[in-house]
């Protein structure tokens, strides 16, 4: 099985924000209210739900949620290049 891009990029993101990355993943998981979705070190054990996506991303500063949708975009774009328009961001932006 090929490993997903988007989910390892976007785990590097989580780890330049997050001192305590195993409180800060206990707390999304419990907020979450589902299967767990970050280990102990912020990386993602299944893929996002898009409103899990976007609340990890509120959780994050404005610098490293842009950082986190630009990863989202890069990956979607090698994976799928005509499904890459519109981006994460600019979505993310007219909201």
């Amino acid at each position: 099985m090929t490993k997903n891009p988007v989910l390892e990029s976007a785990s590097k993101i989580l780890l330049d924000y997050v001192e305590d990355t195993e409180t800060f993943a206990t707390a999304i998981n419990e907020s979450v209210g589902s299967l767990a979705l970050l280990d102990g070190q912020c990386n993602f054990l299944r893929e996002p739900t898009p409103m899990e996506f976007v609340f990890v991303r509120a959780m994050l500063p404005a610098n490293g949620a842009a950082r986190l949708l630009e990863a989202f975009d890069a990956a979607a774009e090698e994976q799928m290049p005509r499904l890459a328009n519109p981006s994460f961001a600019s979505v993310a932006e007219e909201m």
